[in-house]
């Protein structure tokens, strides 16, 4: 007797594929060129009617035997080569054996860890596509991404390749189909996104509200002006979750879960903080799947969306849940249930990453994935959704370097920092966004941040004699304001700088304080 095949699918280095390029219409391209070949292209190759869930860039499913499941891993990596000429998707199949689905999808997600794995290891030793083999110096480069031979020219008579082309013509069917309202050939969460958009009361984003032509336009809607953020957030321990999950409906209504949750938080935030500029859209969710999100917008309101963003995110996952639960009837297994009482609520990163608009784009979402990473760090220890983020003046920087050259220090055995960065979602950055507001209401003196953005990092008794001494330059209520507002964000009453974080570690919130106060000081006023 045949024995049944987990399939699990996931799609590679996306954001190597959709950040390839600078331009913005490829990158938008790009991002809706996978979400439909992932989320409808593949499921057509499915027998019909079999469980699927097709979102986020993968694909789970069961079939019969482990020869359909390895001819359907096949058809889908074809499909994606035909379609994209450089992107790819890696596909394993485990056998059921009849053990408990928790446990057969807990072996698919390591052995498929493993594949993408080796696959990542060969790529390093030759990233070379079939398609380009036989270039040589009559052959000229694409004008967009600089990486594979130009081809033929495109409607704006540019010299691309294949990749770059595929992602421009998509960009430009996508923007004809959105315009005119109908999104009858979007099927990603983009397209729930908009829809539950133009749903909300105040319908800001119709169609005669367009997306910015490219990322120097956009830098353009921001204030201060040239300077654009980019949020990418994710879910946490979203694996963890899966494997408790019993059956396949209660995977199916999770997953579901959580995309909804994720669009209308999302939807939510943009609502709440931003309204249309120049009759133009200031941002753009470039990827939206799953339980993952990469959007770009204006800088000047990226923290307030990411903070609401991570806040409402597991509200909303609850509401989902407990919504959709009584569609299993006799299929229920309690899982579910199991996962709304657990003490540790399912919640979601983010990283902002706050660069001028001109930045190489890829090197602006490497540093906010290494920003994801730290909140989620944080999250860890809190288990509730967290949020880190950094401003840059040019080119995206290395995190760990850069923070460690620009506001931390070492006391003999002790650390000390001058940011308290990741904050947890909600009421903690709350007390921080609001601090620009209460400062211009207060016509706090501005060159006083600037001064305090310059205090020595030499050690900690250094640090704390030269902020007493600028402190203490202040007028009185100046210095009210500013002893409040560090009392409310790590609990240290000024002119005392630090507090002990854990064993020869010590924290202050000061120059996240002045960090957004001197960027969001239009914003406050």
């Amino acid at each position: 007797m045949a024995e049944e095949h987990l399939v699990l699918m996931d799609t590679d280095h996306i954001h190597e594929y959709v950040f390839g390029t600078g331009e913005l219409k490829e990158i938008r391209g790009g991002s809706l060129l996978l979400a439909e070949i992932n989320e409808r292209e593949t499921v057509s190759l499915l027998p019909t009617g079999i469980w699927h869930i097709a979102r986020g860039g993968g694909l789970i499913t069961i079939l019969q035997n482990r020869e359909a499941a390895e001819q359907l891993i096949a058809d889908v990596r074809q499909l994606y080569f035909t379609r994209t000429a450089s992107g790819s998707i890696t596909g394993i199949s485990v056998p059921v054996n009849g053990r408990k689905f928790g446990d057969v999808l807990a072996h698919a997600q390591h052995k498929l860890w493993q594949a993408k794995r080796q696959r990542y290891i060969s790529l390093e030793k030759n990233e070379l596509v079939p398609w380009q083999t036989g270039t040589g110096p009559l052959l000229q480069r694409c004008r967009s991404c600089g990486k594979y031979p130009s081809v033929r020219p495109d409607t704006d008579r540019l010299s691309l390749c294949i990749s770059c082309r595929n992602k421009r013509l998509k960009a430009d069917a996508e923007k004809v189909s959105t315009s005119s309202g109908t999104w009858k050939d979007s099927v990603s969460a983009q397209a729930k996104f908009w829809k539950r958009a133009g749903s909300l009361p105040q319908n800001k984003w119709t169609s005669a509200c367009l997306p910015p032509d490219d990322l120097g336009e956009l830098g353009q809607l921001s204030s201060p002006q040239n300077f654009l953020a980019l949020i990418y957030a994710d879910g946490n321990e979203i694996s963890k979750a899966l494997i408790k999950l019993r059956t396949k409906a209660s995977l199916k209504i999770f997953s579901e879960a959580v995309e909804n949750a994720l669009v209308s938080a999302l939807c939510l935030a943009i609502d709440k903080h931003l309204e249309p500029r120049r009759k133009k859209q200031p941002f753009l969710p470039v990827l939206l799947g799953g339980d993952d999100l990469v959007l770009i917008v204006v800088a000047d309101a990226a923290l307030q969306i990411a903070n609401d963003l991570c806040a409402q995110f597991p509200l909303l996952l609850q509401e989902e849940i407990k919504e959709n639960m009584g569609t299993l009837g006799s299929s229920d297994d309690g899982s579910l249930r199991e996962l709304l009482s657990s003490d540790k609520q399912i919640t979601l990163s983010a990283g902002v990453a706050v660069t001028k608009a001109k930045s190489p784009i890829f090197a602006t979402v490497a540093l906010a994935e290494q920003l994801c990473r730290s909140a989620k760090r944080r999250a860890s220890e809190k288990y509730q959704s967290a949020v880190d983020f950094h401003f840059v003046g040019a080119t995206a920087v290395d995190l760990e370097s850069a923070r460690g050259e620009g506001y931390q220090g070492q006391d003999g055995m002790d650390r000390f920092s001058l940011i308290a960065r990741p904050y947890v979602a909600g009421s903690a950055l709350d007390a921080l966004l609001e601090t620009p507001a209460i400062l211009w209401q207060a016509e706090f003196p501005r060159n006083k941040l600037a001064t305090l953005r310059q205090i020595s990092r030499i050690n900690r008794d250094m640090c704390t004699d030269e902020f007493g001494w600028i402190y203490r330059q202040l007028d009185r209520p100046h210095q009210d304001i500013l002893r409040e507002r560090l009392l409310k964000l790590a609990g240290a009453p000024a002119p005392h700088l630090f507090t002990p974080v854990r064993t020869h570690y010590y924290e202050s919130p000061l120059l996240d304080l002045v960090e957004v106060c001197q960027f969001m000081w239009k914003e406050g006023s």
